[in-house]
């Protein structure tokens, strides 16, 4: 599920001034599908409501469209604004609760895999050919940023950073938002960037592809997972990674981090591992005999 977060009116950046809850979810997967849960999973409700207007050509695609991420915005009511990317391109948002879905020019047909928000205006969106998109805007214009990779990028993670910029010798300082935040995908690279726009990749800790990554709130403490059940493990926000053994070789497809506690990363035939003991990874007995994690089931954990 989401963490829904929304500050009160007199929200202040940088303060932890916000109210969250994690009973509104969302899940996407094939023929255009998108569901939605208000009571955490209770009951759900299918949402199909699209505007076509800004890609037209895909209106005769959707039997055929895989949604394959959906994100909603920090800082807003109850998943009131929420993106969803997938197959040809493809982005969605929602500003209704999913009332409607409106399809964005994205630019490519490239199929989109992640996508990231900090705020309500600034977004990442990755996928196939080492596409990243990059929004200001909320969604209404997206442009490309180069990076130096052109395999599929298939995560991104995203924070929004503060610091003081100050002017006449210190006399007069201002808070301004830096976003830092890492990418994963084939081949087993890792970009990092510290300001958004440029992107340096970072040593990685194999070479398979990587499906997944999240990192703790102090940018320092993270993890990326992916095929053959690679995980591995950095204290120093990606400087060095260390490979942590979990004791399966099947694909791991996406994390859940919920505040400061462990977490857990899942996989193919319901696989499930949590962080604990000092940093040593431990089954979960998850009663399934085969789940598969990353297309209908994506972000049903959220963060």
């Amino acid at each position: 599920f989401e963490k829904n977060c929304y500050e009160n009116p007199n929200y202040v950046p940088g303060a932890y001034d916000t109210y969250c809850d994690y009973e509104t979810g969302y899940v996407v997967g094939d023929a255009g599908s998108i569901y939605k849960t208000a009571n955490l999973g209770l009951n759900w409700e299918s949402q199909q409501n699209f505007d076509f207007t800004a890609r037209p050509d895909l209106q005769s695609e959707l039997a055929h469209l895989t949604f394959r991420n959906v994100e909603a915005f920090p800082l807003v009511p109850r998943g009131q604004a929420v993106f969803a990317v997938g197959d040809h391109g493809a982005i969605v948002k929602t500003v209704d609760g999913g009332a409607t879905w409106s399809f964005q020019a994205s630019g490519t047909s490239s199929t989109l895999h992640a996508a990231a928000f900090v705020n309500e205006s600034a977004g990442w969106v990755v996928g196939d050919n080492g596409v990243m998109l990059h929004t200001v805007d909320g969604g209404a214009q997206w442009d490309f940023i180069s990076t130096p990779y052109s395999h599929s990028l298939r995560a991104v993670e995203m924070f929004q950073t503060y610091t003081d910029l100050c002017h006449n010798l210190g006399y007069w300082c201002r808070e301004v938002a830096i976003p830092v935040g890492w990418v994963v995908g084939d081949e087993g690279v890792i970009l990092y960037t510290a300001d958004g726009v440029t992107w340096t990749q970072q040593v990685s800790c194999n070479t398979n592809s990587l499906n997944a990554v999240t990192f703790r709130e102090d940018h320092l403490e993270g993890w990326v997972s992916g095929v053959g059940g690679i995980l591995c493990w950095t204290t120093d926000g990606g400087s060095r990674w260390t490979i942590q053994t979990i004791g399966t070789g099947t694909s791991l497809h996406a994390f859940s981090q919920f505040g400061s506690g462990n977490p857990l990363v899942v996989g193919n035939f319901g696989t499930v591992r949590k962080q604990c003991y000092m940093y040593t990874p431990c089954l979960l007995l998850f009663a399934s005999s085969y789940v598969y994690f990353g297309k209908l089931a994506s972000n049903l954990f959220g963060k």
